[in-house]
């Protein structure tokens, strides 16, 4: 008796079985099959990447500025962690922080002042990453 089944790429699939299971892809499709007799196979429909995502820029006395990233958890299961993406004075954007499943915000103290920032954040399963959801761009003072 087996258990096979079919999910869109960009899409997680997580299996546990009592006996071996192989995962292949093909194209844009990942195919999940099993040969175990007694399997437990769940593939998300798709990752869904954070609902929202805000920033706040602080600045404190002789503090250095920074900006807090914060969002709302994803509603996929099984999340591995976030990334968080930065794009500076309207560049690409590139990856700053990797965090774990329970995060629901990073603190980005590697700023500079007088610059503008525009966030993102993906949800991660494995190798897997959902699209990313943007904040607003964000100004830094040039002095705190």
């Amino acid at each position: 008796m087996g258990v096979s089944g079919r999910a869109w790429s960009r899409v997680a699939a997580v299996a546990a079985v009592s006996a071996g299971i192989g995962i292949g892809a093909v194209s844009a499709w990942a195919t999940v099959t099993s040969t175990a007799a007694s399997a437990l196979v769940v593939a998300t429909a798709k990752l869904q990447p954070p609902a929202s995502v805000t920033t706040q820029t602080t600045c404190g006395g002789s503090k250095k500025s920074d900006i807090l990233v914060s969002w709302a958890a994803s509603t996929s299961p099984s999340v591995s962690g976030y990334q968080v993406t930065r794009a500076t004075n309207g560049g690409a954007a590139v990856v700053i922080a990797t965090v774990a499943s329970t995060a629901t915000s990073y603190d980005d103290t590697t700023i500079t002042g007088g610059n503008t920032y525009v966030y993102g954040v993906a949800t991660t399963l494995q190798s897997w990453t959902s699209g990313t959801t943007t904040a607003p761009a964000v100004s830094t003072p040039r002095k705190c």
